[in-house]
């Protein structure tokens, strides 16, 4: 809105009156953008396909993370690119860490309010280790890489969800 339109405004009623009802609307709007179905994976699923959206309440609104939000949205870019992602090419996600640099993700989840784990796979093949950044911190790439000429296709990227303590066996 314009300066000479604001100053308008404060001395008309009805012009008021619509500027607050617009600011209501717009506000609905932003609402309605935050309050969209999060999707769940069944990881037993090998196609990876979302199952049904969950009911959101509004406390539901009110209790939700940097963290959790950005793992459903993770989660929803994995799922489309893999679903695109042509015979003989794998998706690979990366992680870009401050000191040990640019690592390959097998496996990702997240600890409420702000903190994305990662599950980076070890160079001798032993358990993946788990890298646990700030959200703040966070840079992720993903690279649809060629698969060589009779070479298995690499498991799809991993869900953890939310971690609430050790990672179970």
């Amino acid at each position: 809105m314009a300066i000479e339109d604001s100053i308008k405004t404060a001395h008309d009623p009805l012009a008021h009156a619509k500027e607050a009802e617009r600011q209501q609307r717009l506000m609905a709007q932003q609402m309605a953008a935050v309050a969209r179905p999060r999707y769940e994976v069944d990881l037993r699923k090998p196609d990876l396909t979302a199952s049904q959206p969950n009911t959101i309440t509004a406390d539901a609104i009110v209790k939700a993370s940097i963290a959790s939000s950005l793992y459903n949205k993770l989660q929803r870019s994995i799922i489309r690119l893999q679903q695109t992602t042509q015979d003989g090419f794998d998706l690979q996600m990366f992680v870009l860490h401050p000191a040990m640099g640019k690592m390959p993700v097998v496996q990702l989840g997240y600890h409420d309010p702000a903190f994305m784990v990662f599950y980076v796979p070890q160079e001798d093949g032993g358990e993946p280790e788990e890298v646990i950044m700030h959200v703040s911190q966070m840079v992720t790439s993903f690279k649809k890489v060629k698969r060589a000429s009779g070479a298995e296709a690499k498991p799809p990227i991993g869900f953890a969800g939310e971690l609430t303590g050790p990672k179970q066996s």
